[in-house]
């Protein structure tokens, strides 16, 4: 075995397992269920609504959303909405999104790695540690934003494949296959194909020698490009949002550049240094040194940056606007790029001064990145979390009543959806109440109710609420001491696989009973959780029944009281999504072991 090989993939593994599970603890305490915004169309009109009722067709998937084509976002969501039970739920896309932008950053190192002389991959990881910090916060805590991480991955790997093997070799065009993938995520997918034809190009300089396998390449690139030029949509509505001239591109373009100083475009020039140094050094000496090859991978990788930030410019760049949050997970990657031009450059140069100017220059970034996330990033999650949560409120509070004017006359930030009336005709539309996410569906339908003594809101005063739903409890105005029972009917679920239950009070203690049985009295499952919750609510999954089924509730004990929520449909997914999120640091605490174990059987390997 290939010990530096074994203990670079344990380290990349490590790295996977530190950004996804720092990635589950921000949806954790940020991320929230409701969908947001473009999801009631993208989604639920246009994708789960025809899914559900047999009209969706191949051609709907690379329908345009605005000026993208975003087939594998509409795939992934397909995959989970099946996989969940046929229910929506945006938390579980968030979990998905989160493992792809880890995957595709990992792919980024491990490609960076293989550039690098071996002694500056520690230098690399350690300044990588920053990707940890979510700046793009708007896509990892928005369900729908999976695209912008599918461009990273298939942008990166077209990148890698079509830079590190010959032209037109099996390795070049599984690389092309990437580059088609890349445009079916983000419209500017396809510039990675510039990207890589100016690779081509500055090869054959730098190599002094013509190939007509190159030139070949580049003219099937460039016919690629306009091809997907000519296949990406126009917005006519968009308009507005374009540059209205040349000051308001350079400034936009400067500002993206500058990141994480996007709000000073001067400093463009000073971050992105490091890439034109390694750009000019390849210009000035055409053969470097056998022992330090160019690194195509990354000029590639970076010029595919530079060309994102100018479409987004061009495209975005009215009024010369600074990035918002959703572009900076790609800019970011330009940032890590920078470094590792450093390191190259360094280990080019061999003097102290260029390690001492890429000191400084760490330095100026690092200082950077605390400044954005201590005066920003911070303000856009907790503020993001906020407005969720009120659009939540508002949301369950119309389908409780179906009373339009709770959503038609709310302020547009106190609503998930742009516009008022056009949430309330969805949401009246039974196939989309249909799948809906188990917070916001309706319970199931009762059919018979035998009752004694158990009251609707029978829970002590100061229980938690639970907004908009029926409980069922034994407490009563004089408190604990009344006793009966309670049997519901239902019909059995149709969607999800597993039933969710809100238990609270003392179901342990005895002459206590709560259960699911069949019609005749055959017991299914408890609705126990494994202590007595109290004055706080519990949440219990069972397997949906596949028959229809009672729920048995009966308190004999005068000093204790039971509670229950009726039942709710739930997935398979969404369970599995919050098991992850709720254990977020097993899998940081794994990552941090590989790393410091890596780290520590290098040492060792030293010393022998």
């Amino acid at each position: 075995m290939n010990h530096p090989n074994h203990l670079a993939r344990l380290v990349l593994l490590g790295f996977f397992l530190l950004l996804f599970g720092a990635r589950l603890n921000l949806i954790r305490h940020h991320g929230h269920w409701i969908p947001y915004w473009d999801q009631w169309e993208a989604e639920a009109a246009e994708l789960y609504h025809p899914f559900e009722n047999g009209h969706l067709h191949a051609a709907d998937l690379v329908r345009p959303h605005n000026e993208h084509r975003i087939l594998w976002t509409r795939l992934l969501g397909l995959l989970a909405y099946r996989l969940n039970g046929g229910i929506w739920d945006p938390l579980l896309q968030m979990v998905l999104g989160g493992a792809i932008h880890a995957l595709a950053l990992v792919l980024l190192l491990a490609t960076l790695r293989r550039e690098l002389p071996g002694h500056l991959f520690p230098p690399l990881l350690l300044f990588s540690l920053t990707l940890l910090i979510p700046f793009g916060a708007e896509n990892a805590l928005w369900g729908f934003q999976s695209q912008f991480y599918l461009l990273l991955l298939f942008g990166l790997s077209a990148i890698r494949g079509m830079t590190a093997t010959a032209p037109l070799t099996t390795g070049w065009w599984l690389g092309f296959l990437a580059l088609v993938a890349a445009f079916f995520s983000v419209a500017s997918g396809f510039l990675a194909g510039a990207a890589v034809a100016a690779c081509h190009a500055l090869q054959m300089l730098a190599q002094r020698h013509w190939s007509w396998r190159h030139a070949a390449a580049i003219g099937l690139l460039l016919a690629y490009i306009l091809a997907a030029f000519t296949f990406t949509p126009v917005v006519a509505g968009h308009a507005y949002l374009k540059a209205s001239g040349f000051r308001d591109f350079i400034l936009t373009f400067a500002q993206a550049l500058a990141f994480p100083f996007y709000e000073t475009p001067a400093m463009a020039l000073p971050m992105q240094a490091p890439v034109l140094g390694l750009l000019a050094w390849m210009l000035l000496f055409r053969r470097p040194p056998q022992r330090s090859p160019i690194p195509w991978f990354l000029v590639g990788a970076a010029l595919w940056i530079w060309l994102n930030a100018a479409a987004t410019a061009y495209g975005r760049g009215a009024g010369a606007p600074p990035p918002v949050s959703r572009y900076m997970d790609t800019l970011f990657v330009g940032l890590v790029l920078n470094f590792a031009a450093l390191l190259h450059l360094a280990f080019l140069a061999r003097s102290r001064w260029m390690n001492r100017t890429a000191g400084v220059w760490s330095a100026i970034a690092l200082l950077g990145l605390s400044g954005v996330y201590g005066t920003h990033t911070r303000q856009i999650i907790r503020r993001a979390a906020q407005m969720r949560r009120i659009e939540a409120l508002q949301t369950l509070r119309f389908l409780s009543d179906f009373d339009r004017r709770h959503i038609v006359d709310l302020p547009v930030n106190a609503i998930p959806h742009p516009s008022g009336e056009r949430l309330a005709y969805l949401l009246e539309n039974e196939t989309v109440r249909g799948f809906l996410p188990t917070p916001l569906r309706q319970a199931l339908p009762v059919r018979q109710t035998n009752t004694w003594f158990f009251l609707e809101r029978g829970v002590p005063p100061d229980m938690p609420p639970r907004p908009f739903e029926r409980v069922w409890g034994s407490f009563g105005p004089g408190g604990p001491a009344g006793t009966g029972d309670l049997a519901l009917d239902f019909d059995p679920p149709r969607k999800g696989g597993f039933l969710e239950i809100a238990v609270a009070g003392y179901p342990h203690e005895e002459s206590m009973v709560l259960r699911i049985e069949s019609l005749d009295g055959r017991r299914l499952a408890d609705l126990v959780p494994r202590r007595d919750p109290g004055n706080q609510w519990e949440l219990v999954h069972i397997p949906s029944p596949r028959e229809p089924f009672r729920l048995v509730a009966k308190d004999s004990n005068t000093t204790h009281w039971l509670a229950f929520s009726e039942p709710k449909e739930i997935g398979p997914g969404t369970l599995l999504a919050r098991a992850v999120l709720q254990h977020w640091y097993v899998l940081f605490g794994a990552g941090l072991l590989f790393c410091l174990g890596s780290a520590w059987d290098k040492g060792a390997a030293r010393e022998v």
